[in-house]
């Protein structure tokens, strides 16, 4: 169970090529700022394009699929009546699960990412939560 995948191969493969390329570009701003360094791997958002790590976790870090993933489950189950019986059941059940992923993308997504920031833009998914 240690070793289990939780990602396919090629997935995998594509997040971690994608990673490398991420930190080469950093690695090239190393001759400038450290203000260079850090923005180009954090990244950013400019003209509605993202760049950078805040790219990288869009396309590959999951978190923006289980926001939109969790926001359809919230959808519907605001559409149910709050007193039947079986509506309780669903919240009692799916409760523990979104608290459990809202701490789990608070343990991943880099804090600077949770904060709002007029000098560094956050992940607008983080924030939907």
């Amino acid at each position: 169970q240690k070793n289990h995948r939780l990602m396919e191969a090629a997935t995998l493969t594509t997040a971690v090529q994608a990673l490398e390329k991420l930190r080469e570009d950093a690695k090239a701003s190393a001759g400038t700022t450290c203000e260079a360094v850090k923005n180009s791997f954090l990244g950013g958002m400019k003209e509605g394009e993202s760049w950078g790590l805040r790219k990288w976790l869009s396309r590959h870090g999951n978190a923006l699929s289980v926001c939109t993933d969790l926001e359809c489950i919230l959808k519907a189950l605001k559409g149910l009546e709050k007193s039947a019986e079986s509506t309780k059941k669903l919240a009692k059940l799916l409760r523990p699960m979104a608290e459990e992923t809202l701490n789990k993308l608070k343990r991943d997504v880099p804090s600077s990412y949770q904060e709002r920031s007029s000098a560094h833009p956050y992940l607008p998914f983080f924030h939907r939560l």
